[in-house]
């Protein structure tokens, strides 16, 4: 759980995906996990970038958009983040917390993209790119 508890008035999660409260009207937001970017470049070194890049399409087709923290950014490169490859310590949830309540429209985050349709394509050859750089 967020350590923050007014996060907790705001937005929980439930199996992946993201409810938030606003004004008594709930909205779901759909967000993948922050794996740590060594977990991702094992996903690479295995063939498995095909496959993230339809399941994120799948995701974005479905919601009509997801915010994206699965990618190598500043949270999952620091493996102080994680006490293993992909379960990340609880300031983490905070930092997710706080970045989907910023809302889509947020340009330049360092952590946490929001990908619809129109912005898959670029969000994508920037993720093959920072994926490149992980590369030994």
């Amino acid at each position: 759980m967020y350590h923050n508890s007014s996060f907790l008035q705001e937005i929980f999660s439930c199996n992946g995906y993201n409810i938030l409260k606003k004004n008594n009207i709930y909205r779901w937001r759909a967000s993948t996990t922050p794996i740590s970017a060594r977990l991702f470049q094992t996903l690479i070194e295995e063939g498995q970038l095909d496959d993230y890049e339809r399941w994120l399409r799948d995701i974005t087709s479905v919601f009509g958009g997801v915010y994206n923290f699965m990618y190598p950014n500043k949270v999952t490169l620091d493996l102080n983040n994680y006490f293993d490859g992909h379960h990340f310590y609880p300031h983490v949830g905070d930092q997710i917390a706080a970045r989907i309540l910023k809302g889509p429209h947020v340009q330049n985050s360092a952590f946490g993209v929001y990908v619809t349709d129109a912005t898959i394509d670029a969000h994508l050859k920037e993720v093959e790119q920072l994926a490149k750089q992980l590369a030994p």
